[in-house]
Formats: C-alpha cells, sequence, structure tokens
C-alpha cells in the first residue's frame, strides 16, 4: 500500500478486523509537508468530524502529503503508525 487516494477530503481505510484508517486533510489544498493527518483508530470507531475530536479514539497518528489528493503513504509513515 503506497497511494491512498482521499475522496471528498477524507476516508476510511480497514486495515484488519481490528483497526482502520483515518484520514483528514487539511483544507488548504496545497503541497505543505503535513497536509493529511492520518490516525489508527478501533475498527469500531466513528470517525468524527475533526482531527480535535477524533483524538479521543486514536491510538496513533502522524502527519503527511499529499497532492491532488494521492497521500503520501511511504514506509516511513507506515513505520510511524505502527503499521509495519
Amino acid at each position: 500500500m503506497n497511494q491512498i487516494t482521499i475522496e471528498r477530503g477524507a476516508k476510511e481505510v480497514a486495515v484488519n478486523s481490528d483497526i482502520k484508517l483515518v484520514l483528514y486533510y487539511a483544507n488548504n489544498k496545497g503541497r505543505g509537508g503535513n497536509n493529511v493527518t492520518i490516525m489508527v483508530v478501533p475498527a469500531k470507531a466513528e470517525r468524527a468530524g475533526t482531527v480535535k475530536s477524533q483524538m479521543n479514539s486514536a491510538l496513533n497518528y502522524t502527519r503527511t502529503s499529499a497532492w491532488a489528493g494521492k497521500v503520501n503513504f511511504s514506509k516511513a509513515v507506515q513505520e510511524k503508525l505502527g503499521l509495519n
């Protein structure tokens, strides 16, 4: 898994039966180095409307870059999330 396409600003991606990724795309649509927040949450957790609200259920999180909906999901990002 090297790229995730984000539709309408946020997306959930099942990792396994226990956890999923919840992604939040920044409003700035910029090319910044941290315009996407990726959180690892329990699979049964509801996706919150904001990053701040989602922190309550986050097991881990990191920020990464994206451009045109293509999220940098490199090995380094996966390691930060504890997925390797």
